[in-house]
């Protein structure tokens, strides 16, 4: 498959899923009062386009650390090929396992995490800001709510 394609391709799975994202909050807000903060929005919406292009495109891996920062500076690399690629490892059998994100730039810092099954299915997601002043204390801060949302599912 060609890049400039492929990335098209990307883009407009991208463009989809924030449009769809969007609608969904919207309906939210006018049948229910719900209220979407923009970062959830565009939270939601990566979540929505990365899932949409996992199961669209399951013979290529996405760097999932590159796609958050900003879906333009993703790296592709084919499974097909023999090229090393970084892909995420299932836990073993009966055990769940957390991915998790945290990030501090200037005097902004946040976190994130992902916990899946054996299988890859997410169960759980989050994402949020947190105090801290460098990189590894957001971290720290993810890997607190990490354990806050394993104890509250029991």
């Amino acid at each position: 498959m060609r890049m400039a394609f492929f990335r098209k391709r990307l883009w407009l799975i991208a463009i989809t899923a924030a449009c769809w994202t969007i609608w969904i909050a919207r309906n939210g807000l006018i049948f229910d009062k719900k209220r979407v903060s923009m970062e959830n929005l565009v939270f939601l919406s990566k979540v929505r386009a990365l899932f949409w292009i996992r199961s669209i495109h399951d013979e290529i891996l996405l760097q999932e650390n590159l796609w958050w920062i900003s879906p333009l500076r993703y790296r592709m690399e084919s499974v097909k090929s023999n090229s090393a690629a970084f892909c995420w490892r299932s836990p073993p059998a009966g055990w769940l396992k957390f991915n998790i994100c945290g990030i501090e730039l200037e005097d902004k810092a946040g976190c994130g995490g992902v916990l899946r099954d054996m299988e890859g299915v997410a169960r759980a997601i989050f994402s949020g800001v947190v105090i801290a002043n460098i990189a590894e204390e957001a971290e720290i801060g993810a890997v607190k709510i990490a354990l806050d949302v394993f104890i509250a599912m029991n």
